[in-house]
Formats: C-alpha cells, structure tokens, sequence
C-alpha cells in the first residue's frame, strides 16, 4: 500500500487572463520571455512550440509564464483552484 502523499510547492508565477479584447496586453505579456514562441490562428492563441503541435490559449482561458521562461494556456477553472494573487 503507498502511504507516500505530496503537495504542490508555492510557485511564483506571471499570468494574463485572454478576454477576446486585450490582444496588446497579451503581446506585451510574451514580450516577457527573451523566447516566445506564438501565433494566431483564426480566433485562438497557439502556444509552442513546448510542445509538438502547440497549446491553444482560447477566450477565457490564462496565459502563464513560469520561471523558467516557459508559456502555456490554463482554463480559468484549474487556474482559481491552483493559484492566488499576490501583491509583490
């Protein structure tokens, strides 16, 4: 029987949530990273290439940026479970 239980460290992140209508407050966010990689197609944000075919950051969803300088859309569901704001 496994006994071993684990909890998420506190990780320190920077995130933009996507309404449809702050495209320049989104290009300013990936201007963040000396390295982003993404584009638009059609209505929705592709995020990669982290990842083989890329992540899409639809209307609603956060954008994240992580320490290690890497992006990745989250669902806003998942994000206000996980992560609180802070003042710094």
């Amino acid at each position: 029987m496994i006994k071993t239980y684990y909890i998420n460290k506190p990780v320190k992140i920077q995130a933009v949530g996507r309404t449809g209508y702050n495209i320049e407050e989104i290009q300013d966010f990936f201007s963040l990273s000396d390295n982003p990689h993404w584009g638009w197609s059609g209505n929705e944000i592709i995020i990669g290439p982290q990842r083989k075919d890329g992540m899409i950051a639809s209307i609603g969803d956060y954008i994240i940026l992580t320490d290690h300088g890497e992006f990745y859309p989250c669902k806003p569901e998942i994000f206000e479970e996980t992560y609180q704001e802070v003042e710094e």
